[in-house]
């Protein structure tokens, strides 16, 4: 996939622009590129959710964010959401309840920068340029009369 292939399909993903602008400061980068050295974590958050990469594998990656975000290590409903949302990744908890912590915890985690590198770098931990690729890549249509 090429810069400009990439940033045609962010487009159809409707990017924002702040993140087209971004793209289009780096034509010499490849997506792989421009998805390792991007330093939005929500960004990078927002394309592998779009693209559908697997949920919980999105899921962890956000809990792993919040909980190295500063500030929040002492405001229980975040703290609460972290934990459950965890258990939800390993199914040990149901999806009711961490959307329910989740809500709980949005306005005291509102604030949380999403422009930090150190989250950035948490998501590219869990979700992998390969991975996000291959979910954008249209998906091929069997072969008539197979079953």
């Amino acid at each position: 996939m090429t810069n400009a292939e990439f940033r045609s399909h962010l487009l159809k993903l409707d990017a924002c622009s702040e993140a087209l602008d971004w793209v289009d400061e780096h034509p010499k980068l490849s997506p792989a590129q421009l998805w390792a050295t991007c330093s939005r974590a929500d960004w990078l958050l927002w394309l592998a959710g779009r693209v559908g990469v697997d949920r919980k594998t999105l899921v962890s990656a956000a809990a792993d964010c919040a909980e190295t975000a500063s500030g929040h290590k002492d405001c229980p409903e975040v703290v609460e959401c972290i934990r459950v949302t965890r258990l939800w990744v390993i199914d040990e908890a149901s999806l009711d309840t961490a959307v329910y912590a989740a809500a709980a915890a949005r306005g005291p985690a509102y604030d949380t920068a999403a422009a930090d590198a150190d989250l950035a770098t948490t998501v590219r931990k869990h979700i992998k340029w390969v991975g996000v690729e291959r979910a954008m890549k249209p998906k091929r249509k069997g072969r008539e009369g197979t079953k």
